[in-house]
């Protein structure tokens, strides 16, 4: 019995693990590209004329001291979303599609495939029990302990959703950090920049970070997030069945 829960359980991990490929990781993928074909020009429009939509120097000044946000006059400025912008829009119905309905319909499967091998081990293991005579009492106690973890089994999929749940959202939320720490460099150098000509060599070291950063901050975040999800699929595991892990 073990044995087939064990493999049940792995299957459905794997196909946990192909469904965050598919609808997350390739998405990333299909769209870093044009994130880092977009970030110069996105990084240019922070410091553009004020006719172009610009900011003013004060604001970028204001922007870069916090690490990219801001909330002033003008309204929230996030630089860090704002490079994430080209892989977040198009991620956003992956991210639905793998974590409002994949997994729990993969969760519910593998809750109703466990629960049916343990009714069938239960009806086969009692009728031999009872061709041998063995004592009631334990008949009664094999029974109730499968039941048990029947019940237990039918209420994984909404103990595993919360947990889910939980992951998922930090998941979300580690992409702009990394972005950040990638920027971080440049930040302190445009804060640093004082005196007459400083907005200019401060657009102008942002310019340049970026055209060099571009090529790896998102793969970094991407690679962050990817380490996230993979311990969700390892909380799976060890919360459906501490025992066969």
């Amino acid at each position: 019995m073990l044995q087939g829960l064990r493999s049940s359980l792995k299957e459905s991990i794997a196909l946990i693990r192909s469904a965050l490929q598919e609808q997350i990781f390739e998405n990333i993928n299909a769209a870093m590209p044009s994130a880092i074909e977009d970030a110069g020009e996105t990084a240019y429009s922070w410091g553009a004329p004020r006719s172009e939509g610009g900011l003013f120097w004060a604001t970028y000044k204001a922007t870069v001291r916090r690490q990219g946000v801001y909330q002033g006059a003008s309204g929230f400025r996030d630089f860090n979303q704002e490079l994430f912008e080209p892989i977040s829009r198009p991620l956003a119905a992956g991210w639905e599609r793998a974590f409002q309905r994949c997994l729990p319909r993969l969760l519910n499967t593998f809750a109703k495939e466990a629960a049916k091998e343990l009714k069938q081990f239960h009806e086969t293991a009692k009728a031999r029990a009872q061709e041998r005579s063995a004592n009631p009492a334990g008949i009664i106690t094999l029974s109730s302990q499968i039941l048990a973890h029947i019940r237990k089994i039918e209420a994984l999929p909404g103990i595993v959703s919360e947990r889910i749940t939980e992951v998922q959202r930090e998941a979300s939320r580690c992409f702009t950090p990394v972005i950040r720490d990638e920027m971080d460099d440049a930040y302190v150098t445009c804060t640093n920049e004082y005196g007459p000509g400083s907005y200019a060599r401060m657009k102008a070291a942002m310019l340049d970070h970026v055209e060099n950063a571009r090529h790896t901050m998102f793969s970094n975040a991407a690679l962050t997030v990817k380490g996230v999800l993979d311990e969700l699929c390892r909380r799976v595991m060890k919360v459906s069945f501490p025992y066969l892990v």
